[in-house]
Order: C-alpha cells, then structure tokens, then sequence
C-alpha cells in the first residue's frame, strides 16, 4: 500500500512538469470566464416601429391601448413608437428599425366587424424576414385587447349589470383579465432558460450560452486524458512497465491517465461553481459532484482502451485533433448536429463529452 501511494504521489509530480496540464486548465478558466463574461455583457433588441393613426374621435382608442402594450413589452422585440410615417420609413431604410406597423384610421371599427384586412400597414424592406416574424408577436398584442373588447360586450349584453355604472365594470372587468391573464390561471407554457424576477419574465442570455461553457469544458476535460495516454505511450516504450504483472501494469496505466483528468476535472467543476452555472441545493450539488466523478472514471476507461486499440503512439497523435473536432462537431458544444442529420447521434454516442 505504501509502495502505491509513493509511486502514485511520483506519477503526480511528473504530471505537474508538464507543461501541457496547465495549458489545458488555462483553457478551461480562461473560456469559461470568458464565455460568461460576453454572456454577461450580451444584449439583443429588435427594434421595431409602431404608429397610431386610429381617429379617437369616434370612440375606438383599441389602438392606442395595443400600442400601450407593445411599448411596455420587455424582451428580444423592442417597440418603438412613430407620429411620423416618413420617418418610420426612413428608420427602416436606414435599418434604425428592422421594420415599422402603422394601425390604420378605421383599425377599432375593422377589429369590431372582425375584418382585419388592410387595418394594419406593415413598413420592411423586401428581403427582411423580420416582418414575418413579428406579425405573430404584433397580432397576439391585438388579440389580447380584442378579447378583452369582447369580454366586455359580453357582460354587458347580459343585463346582469344594468344598474352599475359602465366606467365601473371596464374597470373591474379589466383588472380581473389582467389578473387572470398574467397569473397563469387561463393559459401557460413552462419556459426552459427564463427567470422570474419581481413578477416579471426575463430571458437570460446566459441560460443560453451556459451549454457552450458546460460542452468545452468536457471536452478539455477528454483532451486532458488524451494527453495522458501520450505520456503512456511513452512509458511502454522505455520499458517502464517490464517487471510489473499484468494487475499492476493496468492499475498504473489507468492512474496514469487518471491523474491529469482528476486535476482537470476538479478545476473544471470549480468554474462551473464559481460562473453561476450551478446553483443548486447541497443535494443537488451532491449529484453534480458525482456526474464529474463518473465522467472522469469513464474518460480515464475510455483513453486507456483506445490505448488498447491504437498501438502505435505517432498514429494515437494523429488521431487526437480527429477525436476533439468529432467531440465539438458531434457532441452538442457549438451546434446540434443531430437535429440535422439524426444519424449522428451515433456517432456521438462513441465520444465521452456526450455523456458529460
């Protein structure tokens, strides 16, 4: 036992000469804090333009109070309110705003006789595809005022109500929609990478960027135990395994390759920490901790066999870019190749950064 440990703590020490080890865990802080600090520093808006030219002489002001709606939205899509068509259209040429909707005079009487055709302008150059987009996101805002429009012609028609003021039961009526439409009572969809912040949904760049630190991360962590199996190769050719027994020529291999992936592992798990990735209970750490544990056992394996399988150490080198770039292209770091071409995915099943 002792003997082990003495040579273990020996394996160690070379490991720590070695000045490939701390390239790869400079790579690893270095990315991540990297990554996190564009995240951080990360911003998108759409801007798009909105103008009213509803006449509010008349009684209808639906309008103004969708336009209300569209400029308090907080998200990708910023709306931007015009008086000026001209300017509006200016806006666009010179792409201040990717495209611009103009609610037409007669756009509450249109949405009333529920003929919407030509009660909206629509201001975008002909190769943006932006429009198209946000007609979705522009109609939804529409549809939410039409249906509260309705819900109060409804209760009015009833004659239920007759007796109370009509500014009384807009008011009620209006702050139980509200109500009912915000707290997820009437309809909601469960949002993967949004955070509730003072009763408002924000979209975090970070929820979206954080798989990109976690895939480079895993694959420095592969890289690491590639480079221990060069140090191997090294090994068996000086001969430095001649005089130990099978049992104890594989334990050594595998420690081998093990230390510089434990080293890189662990600091791999600390940025994880320390970037905001993981923000769980002790619990949930607790298995988080474990996941690491096992991707490092399974890089060390999976190294030391294909040890096993390539015996040659120039062509094990050859192979190591083969293996990194099949790892980013495959593996989920950058982009899901899978989602293009499903027959990937078995191929990426023979890469350890799958698992992690």
């Amino acid at each position: 036992m002792k003997q082990g440990m003495v040579w273990l703590f020996m394996l160690l020490k070379r490991q720590m000469k070695k000045i490939s080890l701390y390239v790869i865990l400079l790579g690893i802080v270095g990315s991540t804090f990297f990554i996190r600090h564009i995240a951080v520093n990360f911003s998108v808006n759409i801007s798009i333009g909105v103008m009213n030219e509803e006449n509010r002489e008349e009684g209808s002001d639906m309008s103004q109070r969708v336009l209300e709606l569209m400029t308090g939205h907080k998200g990708l899509v910023k709306f931007v309110e015009y008086d000026n068509e001209e300017q509006m259209k200016e806006d666009v040429r010179t792409s201040d705003i990717y495209a611009g909707y103009i609610f037409m005079q007669d756009f509450g009487k249109d949405v009333d006789k529920q003929e919407l055709e030509d009660s909206v302008k629509v201001i975008s150059t002909e190769d943006s595809i932006v429009s198209k987009i946000t007609n979705e996101l522009v109609f939804s805002f529409v549809m939410q005022e039409y249906t509260y429009a309705l819900l109060f012609y409804d209760t009015c028609e009833t004659g239920y109500f007759d007796e109370f003021d009509e500014q009384q039961i807009a008011e009620d009526l209006r702050r139980f929609y509200e109500e009912n439409r915000t707290n997820g009572s009437t309809f909601s969809v469960a949002y993967s990478g949004v955070k509730k912040q003072s009763n408002q949904m924000e979209m975090d760049v970070f929820d979206y960027i954080s798989p990109v630190i976690h895939g480079v991360i895993g694959v420095f962590i592969f890289l690491s135990g590639l480079c221990g199996t060069l140090i191997l190769y090294k090994d068996r050719e000086c001969g430095t395994f001649a005089r130990f027994t099978t049992v104890q020529t594989i334990t050594v291999s595998f420690a081998e390759i093990l230390i510089p992936v434990f080293l890189t592992g662990i600091t791999g798990m600390v940025c994880l920490v320390f970037s905001g990735m993981y923000q769980e209970t002790s619990q949930g750490m607790m298995g988080r901790w474990g996941h690491m544990f096992f991707y490092i056992i399974l890089v060390s394996l999976y190294c030391l066999i294909l040890s096993r399988i390539i015996r040659n150490r120039t062509i094990f080198q050859a192979t190591v870019p083969v293996f990194l770039m099949a790892s980013l292209l495959f593996c989920h770091v950058f982009i899901n190749l899978n989602t293009i071409v499903p027959q990937l995915k078995f191929v990426s099943l023979l890469l350890p950064p799958y698992y992690f």
